[in-house]
Parts: C-alpha cells; structure tokens; sequence
C-alpha cells in the first residue's frame, strides 16, 4: 500500500509500525472499507488519525466489518442516536443486552472519529455521550419494566395511581458531561407506597428492587460485547449499607437527618432521566432545600477543606500527582470552585443552579462572584483537561486519568491533542494546572494554623478580661498602633457587648477567630478606634448570622474592604449596618474598580425577582436587597473617584427608576388580583397609568438618601368592563396607593424611599391620582409660579409610554404658552427668600451649601427663571429637565454669556460633589463659611445681575 507510507510519514515515528499494524488488521477484517480508503484521501488521513490513538476503535472496526463504511456513507448524526438505538433493539429482540453494547460500540466509534478529526467540538462530544447515557438508562427501564409486568404487573400507590421509577443522574451525566469511558452515577427513587397489581404482587420496596438491579445487570454486565456503563450506585443515601431503591418520604427523612455537606455538592448536579415530571415534587420540596439554603451558606467552606484534605491525602497514598481529575490544578479543583459558590449564593441566587460546570462558570462572572480572568482561565482549563480527558480514554475505552508511561502512548496522545510533542503537551498541562491551583488558593483559600493558634493565644485574655491593660498596649504597640489605650477600650467594651451572650459557641468561636484579624488591619490606621467601633457596629448588626463571620474569616480581601470602608465612610459603615447582606458584596474581587452601570442593574435587579417569585412580601425584600446593593457600590466607585458626580446622580437616577419601575409592576397585579381593571390593551404593562418623577429625580440629580417627589396621572379614555362612569378614578386611585404603600413601607431592613406627593396638584389637598385631562387644566389655569418651576423637572419615570408622550407635548406647550412671566422675577425672588429664611441650618461662620445665599437652591432658582422668562422665544430650553444642561441650553441660546455658564456650571459641580461626600460621611449640608468663599460670591453677583436687573 504505497498510500500507507506516503501517509505514515507525516506521524510520529514511534507510532508508525503500530499504526501500519492497525491498519492492515482492519483492512484485512473489512476488504469493503479498504477500498474505501484507497479511494477516498481524506478517510484514509482521518483513519490513521483514529487509529493512532485508539486500539478499542480498532477493535470495534475488526470485529465490527462494514460498519464504519456504512456510517460514513449516511453521515455521522443521521439518523439521531435514538433512531440507531430503535434499530439495533429491533434486531435482538430477544436479547436487548446485545443490542444495546451493539449500539453503544457504534456510538463510542462515532464520537471518537468526530472528535479526534475536528468534525464537533468538546461541548458537542459532551452532549452526544450524555444523551447516550439518558437513552440507554431509559431503554434500560423500559425493558427492565415489560420483563417485570408479567408476572408483577404494574406499581401502584395505594389509591391506585401508577408509579415509575425515577432515576436520577448524578456527576458527569447529571451534569450533561459525561465523557467516553465515563462510569454513570445512579440514585434510583420512587414517589411512594404501594404494590404491583399483577397476578404476583410485589410492594412497591421489592418492585422497584428488583427493576432497578435488572437495569443495572442490563447495563453493568460484562459480555462478549462488554458492557455499556459501568454503574456506581454508592451516592444513594448510606452508600453500598443502603437500599438499592427509595422512597421519596425517605430520601426526605435521610437528608434531614443524615445528609451530608459532600452530598449537598453531589446534589447539584441530580438530573432525572426518567420519572422527571414525578420527581419534580422532590427537587423542589426537598433536593433544592437541601442543596440550596436561603442564606448566605459560607460554612460550606469547611467542609470543601475536609473533602479537600481527604483527597490530598488519597492522591498522596495513590501516587496520583498525574492524575488529571484528582491532582492537584486538576478537574475536581475546577468543579470545587464553582461548586462551593454555587452553595454559598444559590439559595438566594436561583441563576446559579446550574449542573453544568462552564455554565455555572458563566454565571458566576456574571454575577460578579468569579473575575474575568478566573472564569476565562478556570473555562480554558476545564476545557483542556476534559479534552485530555476524552483522549486518554478513547485509546482501551478505559477510565483512566493517569498520564500514560511509555513513549508510544505519549506521542499518540500529543498527536491527538495537536501538540507538537510530549513536552509540549506536558508544558501546556502544567500551566492549565498553575492557573487552577492559583485560583483555587485564592477563592478558597487555608488559613496557617499557626496564625490562628498565635492570634487564639495572643487575644484571649482580652476577651476574658485576664489580659493586664499594659500587657495589651504593648501587643498593640507591636500591631503598629497608633491608638493602643483606645483600641484596648474599644475591644473590652465590645468584650462585654451582648452579642457575645447572643451567639451560640459556634458562634462565639467564629467571631473570636475574627477578631484578631479586624485588629491587625485596624491597629496601623490613624482613627484605629473609630474604625473599630464603626466595625463592631456591623458584626453587632450581622447579629446571630455567624456564617458571615465565617465569610469574612474565609476572605481576607473582603474583610480588608470592610475595614477600608469603616475608615473612610459613616455612611456605607451605616448601611451595612442596617442591611448586613452588604457583605456580600464585599466579596465581589471587581468591587473597588468596576464602574457601574445601567445594563448590571437590570440584569441584577432581573435575577433577584426570579428568586422572590410571586410573593409581594419577598418582591418587596428583593427590591431592597436590591437598592441597597447598587446604592452601595455606586458610593464605592464614587469615594474612589471612578465615577464622576454626574455619573454618580445617573447611576442613583437609574436605581430609582428600576425600582418605581418595577414597584409599579408588583403593585399593579396586586390591584388586578382583587379589582378589574382596563379591558382596553396597549404595548405597557401599566395602560393608562404614569408616574412622573419631579425634583431630583426628575431632573437626574438624585444623591444618597434623596426621596421621591412623585404626580400619578392617567388616562380617562381608558375602557372599563363594567362601563361605569369613574371606574378609572378609582381603580387608579387604588394603585396610587398602593404603590406609595410599597415604596414607603418600613421593614427591619428600611424602605426603598421616602416618597413626596405635595407637588400634586393642589398638593396634599389634590387626589393622589390625577386625570391628564384634569393635570392640563390645572397646569395652565391654575398653577402657581412655583408650580410652574417644578413642572420644569417634571418628566416620566415608568408606566404607560403612550400617556408619556401625551404628558411630553402638554409641558412643551404650558410651559411655553400659560407661564406668567409679567412679575416673574419679584415672585421667583420672593419664593426663593422665604426658602432661605425657613430652611437654612447654617449658624454662624457656617455656609448651608443647599439652602444659604449664593448656593445651590440660588442657582437652581436662577435657571428655572431664566428658562421660564425665555421658553416661549426658545422651546429648545425645555427640551431637557436637568440643570445642566438647562445651563448649556440657556449658553447655546444666548441667554448666558460664556463666562457666567461657567462660574454657574462650576460652582452648581462643587457644591453637589461636596454635598455627596458629606451624605458618605453622614455630615449634613453644612461646612466653614470660607470653603466656597470664590463660588458663593459669584452666584450673588450672577444673582443680582439677572434677576434684580
């Protein structure tokens, strides 16, 4: 065969005699396919490529003539496997156990020619064998099943119902990943009592015994053919001591009593592949429960070291440093990474179920738990080691791990990972390891014992009092301290705190673990002893939680960030404190240099009402979990200057308006739940309904802890079913309120907002909802100056989008045509100084930098005037409702000159950038009256020049 060595010279050397060997066996059992070979150049290469790695496809094609011809002919795919699975049980009807290792050796031989020849790609593999091992379980039970009915008949409950066994894939084929030689993992379950309703009646205990060791024997035994999985049924509850089969009230009593941590990570990947629509009741009641707990679970840590312990002493004994799955950077350190924060955050993080690893991998990043660099890396690796994976055991069809010995097996696994050599591959596996094991450290990292048994010994007799007060300024003194007497009254005050009295031993233990930590980072800082009381201030409010004791014990980066925070910022020190679940977000490595945005926002707030589900209650919970998150992390980027103050107002903007947003949504299904509502449709969620936002919400200058100036229109043209002559005052009336009910209402975790309805019409006198119709009339016959400003910064913030535009054309048009701007300056004035003399908090030598002469209250009067004065000549004023670019507007126009947009535009910038960063530092408005000594005057004289001239 000239084409052989002509083909043979492009391999390895090492590999060719073995190949020609291979190939001359195969051809000599199939003269049909060598003159397949000979003909056809791309068959004979893809060939030589299987067979260079794979003896048990050799062996498949000697013992299989005509079989790889005839799948190359049909095409790989066509017909689906299920297809090919009908057909060989059809050949052997009465020995399925032959058709169904038939089917599988045709199976197998299929994956292995695509992989090895780049016809799929490793999620592709990954699915095929997974949907092989569903079809052979399910024609497994099937067949187990008929042989059974016989002489048993059919399970029953005991009314009557029929029962099926549910079996559910665990590991790589629950996970939808199992690979070539892969044993499958098996629980087998059924929903309850009950018996056969055969002429030899079983219970439903020794039924489903029975059908299940016949699927296994189906599927277990080893024949001429082999086998087709092997089955490993040691995960069902108390391993090989248990019943081979259970109920689910007692898989249910089981994981109450005897579940362990290693099984909740055995759970997360339980699939059913037959019986799924009976075993939804257990996932739901019991499974997800089990596996996802409601809280933040960071005691899953330990127990991710003890299995982590256990199988470093097991690859120590076993000598399995090559092991590619239980080594160390190996495939089990990928899935303990994703696996353990799935554990940590899927209880209240319902995205993060998922069973399969690159997806949860995915999430993850998403989610912000995982940075970009870990999930890029810890993906490529996966990938690498599964690909390695597939082709170690393609070569005898043969679970193994093990990196081969001898150098012909080495160069035929390089040759099919296309690797230049066995060096190379082995370069290319070790950096995959480095990376795994780096990540692995660091997300889950183990503390030195020594450090924790020195800090245990070195703080004890502060906790207990036994540590003399000299004794303990001189181990602060060794800390760095620069507050050693403070920082020792701090601790003991907090020594006798009832927190510790509150906490269980456990607990108690936990925090003092904590503790030591807390003060080696505090000690150094100039106010050590302000930081610590703002620190002991949120341990004391986490309460009895004592997992994010252990959360932060488990994370020395985010315990570095609490700290930070305490020291730069009473208010994120505050709101941690009354919503602790902050924490969390602490652990987020991309916390201190992402910048917000909107889409995070959306994609967030999105996740959060999944987990809530239909309950207003826990809508309302995740709302605010929610809101306090995202008000967080936008302080952040602002303290540290990665947001500038417009963006900050923005992000705060978008905040509030994602929450009316959906407010408004819960609220309106909860009117509808007890009261009809409009039978006319239109494209919005909310028809006939609109929220405006006025003040700073309205005009996007929302700060921290701003409320919510809010109007409720709607619209009269709305159709109602019964046809009755104010059905739309009153059903939007109930929404109004209900909506302020659900924005205001106080929880132990605070409210979503103060909201404002005086700039209603007529204020607190008006309805609470107001017709546009009647909102029209009022506006242009009624309205007051005043009104008229606000209505300035008045726009839509959610509801119907039609009675939005309405809305939009009707300011354009009042604002242009039915100002009264005969006395306009004299009433502008007189408002603004009956504000300065009732509102201001400035004493002497102090400066209100909102409400005092020539501050921020001065130039927003300022604008609003000149943009009412000059609106009708100028519609472009009104175009936008933010002072900003209300000021830029006015410059474009010719309104302001250059320089005094300037001074207005730099002076209105200062003062809210210091307005935010006193709200971070809970200071009030105020600051020494010489701080904006150069833009206070200005304004004055901006004052005075346009609106006393």
């Amino acid at each position: 065969m000239d084409w052989l060595d002509e083909e043979l010279a492009t391999v390895p050397a090492v590999l060719r005699d073995p190949i020609a060997e291979r190939i001359n066996e195969v051809l000599a059992a199939d003269p049909g396919l060598a003159a397949l070979v000979r003909a056809e150049k791309p068959v004979r290469r893809s060939l030589i490529r299987v067979l260079s790695l794979s003896r048990f496809a050799a062996r498949t094609l000697c013992t299989r003539p005509g079989l790889l011809a005839a799948m190359l002919e049909r095409g790989f795919g066509q017909p689906t496997l299920a297809d090919r699975l009908q057909y060989y049980l059809a050949e052997h009807p009465a020995n399925p156990a032959i058709a169904l290792r038939r089917w599988r050796q045709e199976m197998m031989l299929g994956v292995i020619w695509q992989d090895l020849n780049a016809l799929c790609d490793l999620d592709q593999v990954l699915e095929t064998l997974s949907e092989c091992g569903d079809l052979a379980l399910q024609a497994a039970c099937r067949i187990a099943s008929q042989e059974l009915a016989e002489p048993h008949g059919e399970s029953m409950d005991v009314d009557g119902h029929p029962q099926e066994l549910v079996i559910l894939a665990m590991g790589k084929l629950g996970g939808s990943e199992l690979n070539l030689s892969s044993d499958i993992d098996l629980i087998f379950l059924y929903p309850s009592a009950g018996s056969t309703n055969g002429r030899r009646p079983l219970d439903n205990q020794q039924y489903f015994q029975r059908l299940g060791q016949r699927i296994i024997n189906l599927l277990d035994e080893t024949t001429e053919q082999g086998r087709v999985y092997r089955v490993d049924m040691r995960l069902r509850p108390f391993g090989d001591a248990g019943p081979l089969v259970m109920s689910f009230n007692a898989l249910e009593s089981y994981l109450q009593e005897n579940g362990r941590d290693w099984e909740r990570y055995a759970y997360i990947k339980a699939r059913a592949v037959t019986g799924a629509a009976s075993a939804e009741s257990i996932f739901n009641d019991v499974l997800r429960p089990f596996v996802y707990r409601r809280y933040l679970d960071y005691g899953v840590f330990d127990a991710l070291r003890e299995m982590r312990e256990m199988i470093a002493r097991e690859v120590e004994r076993r000598d399995l440093v090559d092991n590619i799955k239980l080594g160390p950077g190996g495939i089990r350190e990928i899935e303990f990474i994703a696996q353990c924060l799935q554990l940590v955050r899927g209880g209240n993080q319902p995205a993060l179920r998922r069973r399969s690893l690159l997806e949860a991998l995915s999430v993850l990043h998403q989610h912000r738990l995982l940075p970009e660099s870990a999930t890029d890396e810890l993906s490529r690796a996966y990938r690498f080691l599964r690909n390695l994976e597939n082709r170690l055991q393609a070569a005898d069809d043969r679970q193994t791990h093990k990196l081969p010995g001898d150098e012909e097996s080495r160069a035929a696994l390089a040759s099919a990972m296309d690797m230049q050599n066995w060096d190379t591959l082995v370069d290319a596996l070790r950096a995959h390891a480095a990376n795994v094991s780096r990540w692995f450290e660091e997300l889950i990292p183990v503390p030195p014992r020594d450090e924790i048994d020195n800090d245990r010994k070195d703080f004890s007799g502060i906790w207990d009092g036994s540590l003399s007060s000299a004794a303990a300024t001189e181990l602060f003194r060794r800390l760095d301290c620069n507050e050693p007497e403070k920082v020792y009254a701090e601790l003991r005050r907090f020594a006798g705190a009832s927190l510790f009295r509150r906490l269980d031993q456990p607990g108690v233990e936990r925090l003092r673990q904590l503790l030591p930590s807390i003060v080696r980072l505090t000690a150094p800082k100039p106010d050590a002893a302000q930081i610590l009381r703002r620190v002991f201030d949120v341990l004391e409010a986490v309460g009895r939680r004592s997992s994010y004791f252990v959360m932060l014990n488990e994370n020395p980066a985010a315990l570095e960030r609490l700290v930070g925070l305490c020291g730069s910022s009473g208010f994120l020190t505050s709101q941690i404190a009354v919503a602790p679940i902050l924490l969390d977000d602490l652990l987020d490595p991309n916390l201190l240099n992402a910048v917000p945005e909107r889409s995070q926002f959306v994609a967030e707030l999105d996740n959060r009402l999944l987990a809530a589900e239909a309950d207003a209650e826990q809508q309302h919970a995740a709302l605010r979990r929610f809101q306090s998150s995202a008000v967080f992390r936008v302080a952040l980027a602002d303290l540290d200057k990665r947001l500038p103050l417009m963006k900050v107002s923005d992000r705060l903007t978008d905040i509030a308006e994602l929450v009316i947003g959906r407010s408004l949504q819960i609220a309106w299904q909860g009117v509808l739940s007890r009261h009809e509502g409009p039978s006319r449709t239109t494209d919005s969620s909310t028809p006939g309904f609109l929220v405006l936002g006025y003040g700073k919400l309205g005009g996007l200058e929302m700060g921290y802890g701003s409320d919510l100036d809010l109007v409720f229109l709607y619209d009269t043209e709305m159709a109602w079913p019964k046809k009755k002559e104010g059905d739309g005052e009153v059903f939007y009336g109930r929404l109004g309120r209900r909506l302020v009910n659900f924005l205001s209402m106080q929880t132990p975790a605070g409210r979503l907002y103060e909201v404002d309805m005086r700039l209603r019409p007529s204020g607190n006198a008006g309805l609470l909802v107001s017709s546009i119709r009647a909102f029209e009339q009022y506006q242009k016959q009624e309205a007051w100056t005043w009104e008229h400003q606000a209505l300035l910064r008045a726009r839509p913030v959610a509801g119907d989008l039609r009675l939005a535009r309405q809305f939009e054309s009707l300011r354009q048009e009042v604002l242009t045509q039915h100002v009264r701007r005969e006395g306009l300056a004299e009433q502008v004035a007189s408002m603004r100084q009956k504000m300065r003399s009732e509102i201001s908090r400035s004493g002497d030598g102090q400066f209100d930098i909102k409400q005092d002469t020539g501050g921020v209250a001065d130039i927003e009067f300022l604008v609003q005037f000149l943009v009412l004065k000059e609106a009708r000549r100028y519609p472009g004023l009104l175009t936008y409702s933010d002072n900003m670019r209300q000021l830029e507007a006015l410059a474009e126009c010719g309104v302001l000159d250059a320089e005094q947009t300037r001074l207005l535009m730099e002076a209105y910038v200062a003062y809210r950038q210091r307005l935010h960063h006193l709200s971070l530092e809970l200071s009030g408005s105020t600051v020494d009256d010489d701080e904006f000594f150069d833009e206070l005057s200005a304004v004055k004289a901006l004052w005075t020049e346009l609106i006393r001239d």
